[in-house]
């Protein structure tokens, strides 16, 4: 960030809540918010740390509805929805989101994971997709 700084001090990525600015550069604005990657990166850590080094995350979907503003708190949570067996993999469904300070849900979205199973061992892994039988 120090080097960013020295190289131009002035150009910084802001939101103006207004819309009256023609652009979302402007200098010094204390409207500063994390972008949507960041938040997804932190969600997909929550799973990531959650399932293990033995998991494997499957499908993650989010949609980033809000920004995550200078001096926010953002929680990222979850709730399981679904357990299930698919073709031998054993997969947990997730609903999960990303909330601030307010109670307000910034990213929503949902996840599968396939996790291992204590009667029929590690996780076994999805075809990738250019395998897949054309039907």
């Amino acid at each position: 960030m120090r080097i960013y700084k020295e190289r131009d001090p002035h150009h910084i990525v802001s939101y103006d809540p207004t819309f009256t600015q023609p652009n979302m550069v402007r200098p010094g604005s204390l409207l500063r918010f994390a972008a949507g990657e960041h938040l997804e990166a932190w969600r997909a850590m929550v799973f990531t740390n959650w399932m293990g080094d033995d998991g494997f995350l499957w499908k993650s979907r989010s949609e980033i509805r809000k920004f995550c503003m200078l001096g926010d708190t953002c929680w990222c949570k979850g709730k399981i929805v679904k357990k299930y067996c698919d073709n031998g993999k054993y997969c947990v469904d997730i609903d999960c989101w990303c909330e601030n300070q307010r109670g307000e849900v910034i990213v929503p979205g949902t996840a599968t994971i396939i996790l291992p199973s204590r009667d029929f061992g590690p996780v076994v892994y999805p075809e990738p997709y250019a395998r897949v039988p054309q039907q």
